[in-house]
């Protein structure tokens, strides 16, 4: 789930523009949900109990790997390696989101993946 810049429905720019008319303490519901589905991305808010396509997953969690350098110890001493790591969102994940649902609409993003 990727978005262009510019085009008619841009969930940063809405946010922004949310943010932008209603102030900087404008209240918005930090909650946990669970991806339901991975294409379109949908997440299940536990509060609501509602499914939406519309949360946006930062940066960290979009579909990439990135690179890691590891040092660990095991029977041979010590060593290093790197390593590849990929933080996509899988169906079943738990996940940290925050948004605002104004006029019927939610907005907002997906802001980590959760331990349980």
């Amino acid at each position: 789930m990727r978005h262009v810049p510019g085009e008619k429905s841009d969930p940063f720019s809405d946010f922004a523009k949310m943010i932008k008319k209603t102030g900087h303490n404008k209240d918005v519901t930090l909650a946990f949900g669970i991806v339901t589905k991975t294409d379109p991305l949908t997440v299940k808010l536990d509060d609501t109990g509602l499914e939406t396509s519309t949360l946006v997953p930062l940066g960290h969690l979009l579909p990439a790997y990135y690179p890691a350098h590891i040092i660990f110890n095991d029977s041979l001493g010590q060593r290093e390696a790197s390593i590849m790591i990929d933080n996509e969102l899988d169906q079943n994940d738990r996940v940290a989101v925050i948004y605002d649902d104004t006029d019927n609409k939610i907005t907002g993003f997906i802001l980590d993946k959760v331990e349980v």
